[in-house]
C-alpha cells in the first residue's frame, strides 16, 4: 500500500486502499476558511451611523427622564403648597370667624382694627368643655421677611407667639407665606380699611367678612428655584348679622 499526494494540494491525500473501497477522506487545504471569503471590520461609515443612533436614544431618553422629573415636582409642589394652604386657613378661620366686640376686657374693650397687612380683633378661643375664653389675636404680615406674625392673648395667661420659630413644642402657623393681604367686606362693599373704635366710619360694628389673598412657596428645587402658589380665603364672621356659614379657600 502506498500513500499517493495530490500534485495541487499541500496536505490533500488517499487513506491507503482507497482504490478497493468507495468511502475517501478528504483532509481540506490549510489555510483557507470554510467559506472561501476573508473576515472584514465594520468600515467607517457603520460606526458613524452606530454612533448616531446611540446619541439620539441618549438624548431621548434625557429629554424623557427630564419631561418626568418636571411632572413629579409639579405634582408634589401642589400637594404640598395645598396641604399648607388648607392648614392655614384653618387656623385663620378658628379665630376670623368667631370674632366678636366684647362689652368688658382688661383696660379697655379691644376693637376690631384691619389694615391691609395686619388685623387686631377679638376671638372667642376654644377653652375647656364647660368654658369658652376670649382671646385678643393680632395676625402681622412681615413683607420684607415674607413671614407672617401670630400673636395670642387670652386674659391671665402669658402670650402665646405663633411666629417661627417657635417655643419647643408648639407649632407655628407656616414658614412658606410670601405674600398676604387682607381685605374687609361689609355688605357689596370691600375696605382696606376697618376701624370699629367709636367715631371711625365703622364704629361699633365688625366686617361681614374678612378676605384673605396670599401666596405660598412650594418645596426648593435643587437648582435653587422655588416656586409659589396663590390662594384666596373668604371668612365670613359668625357674629355678623346674616352670616351662616365659615371660611373657605379657592
Amino acid at each position: 500500500m502506498r500513500l499517493r499526494l495530490k500534485r495541487a494540494g499541500c496536505p490533500g491525500f488517499r487513506l491507503p486502499g482507497a482504490g478497493l473501497f468507495p468511502m475517501t477522506e478528504r483532509i481540506r487545504p490549510c489555510g483557507r476558511p470554510p467559506t472561501g471569503r476573508p473576515p472584514r471590520a465594520f468600515t467607517l461609515v457603520e460606526f458613524l451611523v452606530a454612533l448616531f443612533l446611540v446619541l439620539v436614544i441618549a438624548a431621548a431618553g434625557g429629554l424623557l427622564f427630564g419631561a418626568l422629573d418636571k411632572a413629579w415636582f409639579k405634582g408634589e409642589t401642589a400637594v404640598a403648597t395645598h396641604t399648607e394652604a388648607r392648614a392655614l386657613v384653618a387656623f385663620l378661620n378658628r379665630y376670623v370667624s368667631t370674632a366678636v366686640l366684647p362689652g368688658e376686657w382688661p383696660g379697655g374693650r379691644p376693637e376690631f382694627i384691619g389694615a391691609p397687612q395686619e388685623m387686631i380683633f377679638c376671638a372667642l378661643a376654644p377653652g375647656t368643655a364647660d368654658r369658652t375664653d376670649f382671646a385678643l389675636v393680632r395676625f402681622t404680615f412681615d413683607h420684607p421677611a415674607e413671614m407672617l406674625r401670630v400673636v395670642m392673648n387670652r386674659v391671665g395667661e402669658p402670650v402665646r407667639d405663633f411666629t417661627p420659630p417657635v417655643a419647643r413644642g408648639a407649632q407655628p402657623v407656616s414658614f412658606s407665606v410670601k405674600t398676604m393681604s387682607f381685605s374687609y367686606h361689609d355688605g357689596p362693599a370691600v375696605h382696606d380699611y376697618w376701624d370699629s373704635r367709636a367715631g371711625a366710619a365703622q364704629a361699633d360694628r365688625l366686617p361681614e367678612a374678612v378676605q384673605v389673598r396670599f401666596e405660598l412657596y412650594g418645596p426648593r428645587r435643587r437648582r435653587g428655584e422655588r416656586p409659589a402658589a396663590a390662594f384666596d380665603g373668604f371668612f365670613e364672621i359668625k357674629t355678623a348679622v346674616g352670616n351662616r356659614s365659615p371660611g373657605s379657600l379657592k
